[in-house]
């Protein structure tokens, strides 16, 4: 359901302050990132992270894409914000 939405225009409405369009963009991003949770939770176990650490720490990664994007930079929305979850779940790992 959520995969018909455009990440640019939910962005625009983002910025214009549309907490509506804010939610169904996270709920997009939401599988994508319980998918990188589960694949790092057996190296979060041994710094004494669950699951649910690692997702909250997806989403932050999503909410750091949201602020920061760029769209003049030439690059999806969608690879920067898999870049920025990557990042922030590998930041708490180390």
């Amino acid at each position: 359901m959520y995969k018909d939405y455009d990440d640019q225009e939910l962005i625009y409405l983002i910025a214009e302050s549309n907490e509506s369009a804010s939610n169904i963009l996270y709920k997009k991003y939401e599988g994508l990132i319980s998918l990188k949770a589960k694949k790092y939770l057996n190296l979060a176990k041994r710094y004494g992270l669950e699951y649910n650490d690692m997702f909250q720490e997806g989403m932050v990664g999503l909410s750091e894409a949201i602020r920061c994007y760029k769209e003049q930079k030439d690059t999806k929305f969608s690879s920067f914000a898999n870049l920025c979850i990557d990042r922030q779940i590998y930041s708490a790992l180390s």
